[in-house]
């Protein structure tokens, strides 16, 4: 049995044997993570969780490792990271969507813990880099990817999460490609810019992906080489959730694993403005925004005032003197580019 440390008597002297009691108790009733079992520590305490029922994780590898993984039945192979629970907490742990690998097809024995890492190895330009001359000449053509982690702190999943349901913290880690050239940078469009970073809170690079071909003395081979660049849990502190969030609806393939975006609402709209609460519908439509999102607010001097959300409008000035337009978001194909609520929602005055 465990027992506290006694108490001090008064005037009694604190020893060293006394603090280092008292340190082993603090030790042995600390929690620790378990299998299946992450413990998340706070200034406000320790939070554990738990994955009922899921398979025992290895706790031998450490998170975000990544490697390139082939089987007798998939002899092709494909990117796998490594996501144990508790891996990334941004604000509170997130809970990783990737697929897991045992769902692919040829992976079915592979580990909890493991999952599919979406990468094309043929995608964009390679460079190429020559060093050496005459026989000591090496040339090597290679593409490189930067694998990162994505903290969706206001998701939901499409077909499975009810539209009143409370949003979710998920998290989403995609292969995102380095430009080999300026020709290529000016090439990519702002729906490939935007890819995957739908409802990112926080992202991180995690690790280095570099896949190509070396030719030397006439003979060329292939190589993978994986840099990492996070082994630990990443914990940030995030943000509240305040009036006007936007909730993204996510969809994961589940044949490709590819992230896609359904839908995206605008949720707790209310506005405090010159002595007035305003309350707006419970939720609005905002998918396909194309470049912005705005709050307009209408008094008409009577007891009605209307506090709506209006995508794209063509003229954010009109109205008259008894509209209010409040900036919240510049969008890029579902994906925020920028959030002017911090200054657009301070001290609103309207006339009435």
């Amino acid at each position: 049995m465990m027992y506290p440390p006694r108490k001090m008597a008064p005037g009694e002297h604190l020893t060293a044997a006394h603090y280092n009691a008292l340190l082993d108790y603090v030790r042995r009733i600390t929690p620790i993570q378990g299998a299946n079992v992450t413990v998340d520590y706070r200034l406000a305490g320790a939070v554990i969780s738990g994955t009922p029922g899921g398979g025992r994780v290895d706790r031998s590898l450490k998170p975000w490792t990544v490697r390139f993984h082939a089987t007798e039945d998939d002899t092709d192979g494909k990117w796998e990271i490594w996501l144990p629970p508790g891996c990334m907490s941004v604000g509170q742990t997130l809970a990783a969507i990737n697929l897991a690998a045992s769902e692919v097809g040829g992976h079915d024995d592979d580990k909890a813990g493991w999952h599919l890492l979406v990468l094309d190895e043929d995608e964009g330009a390679a460079t190429t880099e020559t060093t050496g001359s005459g026989d000591s000449q090496v040339t090597t053509t290679a593409r490189t990817w930067e694998i990162v982690a994505h903290a969706k702190t206001s998701a939901k999943i499409y077909g499975v999460d009810e539209l009143d349901a409370a949003a979710r913290r998920l998290l989403y880690v995609s292969a995102r490609k380095r430009l080999a050239s300026l020709q290529e940078a000016q090439a990519q469009t702002a729906e490939q810019r935007a890819k995957d970073t739908w409802g990112d809170e926080f992202s991180q690079v995690v690790a280095r992906v570099t896949v190509g071909e070396m030719t030397a003395n006439g003979e060329t081979s292939g190589f993978r080489r994986v840099e990492q660049l996070a082994s630990a849990p990443i914990s940030v502190t995030g943000r509240e959730r305040s009036n006007f969030d936007l909730e993204w609806y996510l969809k994961v393939d589940g044949e490709t694993g590819e992230l896609s975006v359904e839908k995206v609402y605008c949720r707790r709209i209310a506005q405090s403005a010159a002595g007035m609460d305003l309350v707006g519908p419970d939720y609005v439509d905002v998918t396909d925004a194309e470049s912005a999102i705005y709050a307009r607010i209408e008094t008409n001097g009577a007891a009605e005032n209307v506090l709506s959300v209006v995508m794209d409008p063509s003229n954010a000035a009109s109205g008259g003197n008894f509209v209010t337009w409040l900036r919240l978001y510049g969008m890029s194909h579902n994906a925020v580019a920028a959030d002017y609520r911090s200054s657009s929602l301070v001290n609103v005055q309207v006339f009435r």
